[in-house]
């Protein structure tokens, strides 16, 4: 009987091992695909350039500018292609040694009302309580940011942050951010994070692999503001995730979030739609006051897992302890750090 036991405790924690590998392994791949595939985009347009178009003998970098000077915006389009191809690459990769079904989490078994998951979930809340809730966390974490900034400003350290803003307001450049802030983001993000993170660690802690998701999820924005923001919206839509066990409902609800700085930087620059500001305004305003209400009702109600859950400390350890996961942690430190040095 104690022999039985061990052996269970044995292959549980070897299974551990495997899924923190595997998590680790995904996310440094995609990091080093991303660099594969960038220095061969660019390998291939110095190739074209200086063998098609002999006439133009120019260098690596002047190659480069002279392509993308075809086509406005060309760097984004080129940044959201490789991305999408490294994760789709690394995925297929790790997929292949340890057995999970990625694509699985496209389900739209979450709207059949007769299904287990659609009887506790409704297509409505994601615009009524969840969009509320996120918005609201969003202007929680920007203002708390915010401070932040100024304290480190003024002892004289700047702080990287995203720009989700463009100078350029004619229509191909507003097409090209929104596919890539509202479609391509989304999309990818979330097939990465909550598909594929979460599926592979979930039988090792339902609250586990969300709170680790929702980590990896703030450390691969490489900022401060977006990664406080993205940690505590990664664990709604960690949740809603395992509700569902889809991640189109998270999709939308990322495309939703990522829609809102991009409209108010179009009205924002735009001179004649003083009444559209206005009305996104209340909206906006109503959307966080709404979403405050409702987490707190939340955290009175404690129905969630994630807030009455418990977790296992031995899925933890394994995660944390494994060298892929080290290796990758050290990269996102660098990357952090890295990013404060070029600023500075």
């Amino acid at each position: 009987m104690k022999f039985s036991f061990m052996s269970r405790m044995l292959q549980e924690n070897k299974n551990r091992f495997r899924a923190a590998s595997a998590v680790g392994i995904l996310l440094l791949l995609f990091f080093l695909l991303c660099n594969v595939y960038d220095l061969l985009l660019l390998f291939v347009i110095n190739l074209i350039f200086n063998s098609k178009f002999v006439f133009l003998k120019t260098s690596w970098n002047e190659s480069i500018v002279f392509f993308r000077s075809f086509i406005p915006n060309m760097l984004l389009i080129e940044n959201f292609v490789i991305q999408t191809l490294s994760v789709i690459t690394s995925v297929f990769i790790v997929s292949r040694f340890y057995r999970f079904k990625p694509f699985a989490v496209f389900s739209l078994n979450f709207l059949n009302k007769n299904s287990d998951k659609g009887d506790n979930f409704k297509i409505s809340s994601l615009f009524v309580k969840w969009l509320p809730i996120i918005i609201a966390i969003n202007f929680a974490s920007s203002f708390i940011i915010s401070k932040v900034i100024i304290f480190f400003e003024k002892a004289g350290i700047n702080v990287p942050e995203y720009d989700f803003s463009f100078s350029n307001n004619d229509y191909f450049t507003m097409f090209i951010y929104f596919i890539s802030l509202c479609v391509f983001a989304p999309l990818i993000e979330e097939f990465l994070i909550r598909g594929c993170i979460i599926g592979i660690l979930r039988p090792y802690g339902v609250r586990f692999s969300v709170i680790i998701s929702s980590l990896v999820f703030a450390l691969l924005h490489s900022n401060m503001g977006q990664g406080f923001a993205a940690f505590f919206i990664g664990l709604v839509f960690g949740y809603i995730t395992i509700k569902t066990g889809s991640i189109i409902p998270t999709i939308i609800l990322h495309s939703l979030n990522n829609f809102f700085p991009f409209f108010i930087n179009i009205i924002y620059n735009s001179e004649q739609n003083y009444n559209i500001f206005y009305l996104f305004s209340f909206l906006y305003f109503f959307l966080i006051l709404s979403g405050f209400v409702l987490i707190i009702i939340l955290f009175i109600r404690k129905k969630h897992f994630l807030l009455n859950g418990e977790d296992n400390a031995a899925s933890y350890k394994f995660f944390f302890l494994n060298p892929f996961v080290i290796v990758y942690l050290m990269y996102e430190i660098y990357r952090f750090v890295f990013s404060f040095i070029l600023l500075n």
